[in-house]
């Protein structure tokens, strides 16, 4: 639940989700804007652009935060060698998912991430396209028009800007 979580644990979520973000961005993109080609992929999710639901507040608050920076980001250097993006890799079973399932069972409030983690585990999607997706935006025809758009590692086809 949104306010469940202290104040510790909103600070540790936006210190990994997002600080490190902007500061690796902060490190790597001014080198990066000079090459002749460059990618920066963030792994992202969903979660970051879904209307709220309840029961993972600060995950989701992160993420949006998370991805409008990329978005900014993308606007700044649209037209550039640099490329900016941001892989939704689907609902991976994962050491996330792992924790998200434990710790939903059985908790009120938490009904919709124990149906995800449900969902997840009886049908999960590929981990293997989140690579194969990397390595198509190695390429400038795919990473020029992926620039500034969330993109589904599950169907890279599916490519949504970056807000």
């Amino acid at each position: 639940p949104t306010l469940e979580p202290s104040l510790a644990d909103w600070r540790r979520m936006i210190e990994i989700n997002f600080f490190w973000l902007v500061n690796l961005c902060k490190l790597a993109i001014p080198g990066m804007s000079s090459a002749s080609s460059a990618r920066c992929v963030h792994i992202t999710s969903e979660e970051g652009f879904n209307i709220p639901r309840g029961g993972d507040a600060p995950y989701s608050v992160v993420k949006g935060a998370a991805n409008r920076l990329l978005g900014h980001l993308s606007s700044e250097f649209e037209g550039t060698a640099l490329t900016i993006h941001a892989v939704l890799p689907g609902a991976i079973k994962s050491n996330m998912w792992l924790k998200i399932r434990d710790a939903s069972e059985g908790v009120p409030g938490l009904e919709r991430l124990r149906h995800w983690a449900k969902i997840t585990g009886d049908r999960p999607d590929d981990p293997r396209k989140v690579g194969e997706l990397i390595g198509k935006l190695i390429g400038n025809e795919f990473a020029n028009k992926a620039h500034g758009k969330f993109i589904w590692a599950q169907e890279p086809e599916r490519m949504e800007a970056l807000g």
